[in-house]
């Protein structure tokens, strides 16, 4: 492998690994702080609305796979979150960020 290549691989492992951390640390605090300031009884409420902002963030298309594609991502940050709550361990949702997010 030359050595373009090997270098460009190991910018692409830290930008993964930094990014991941601080994108699934934040969703994971930012919920957090939300339930804590707005209990939901059924619905979890910070995980909803950190999906919502996700949604924002991101291009939205309006196509069917934009619309298919929204639905899948608001629903698996919402479980995401949901199961950081449920286990109260946020290195879920780094490695979440770290390893599928950053990988598609």
């Amino acid at each position: 492998m030359d050595e373009h290549k090997k270098n460009s691989m190991i910018y692409l492992a830290v930008i993964i690994i930094v990014w991941g951390f601080f994108e699934g640390f934040n969703y994971a605090v930012i919920s957090s702080k939300i339930n804590d300031a707005y209990p939901g009884k059924k619905l979890d409420t910070g995980a909803a609305v950190c999906a919502v902002v996700c949604l924002l963030f991101h291009p939205l298309s309006f196509s069917l796979w934009g619309i298919v594609e929204m639905i899948t991502v608001a629903c698996a940050i919402y479980g995401m979150l949901r199961v950081r709550a449920e286990t109260d361990n946020a290195w879920g949702c780094v490695l979440a960020f770290c390893f599928i997010w950053n990988a598609l």
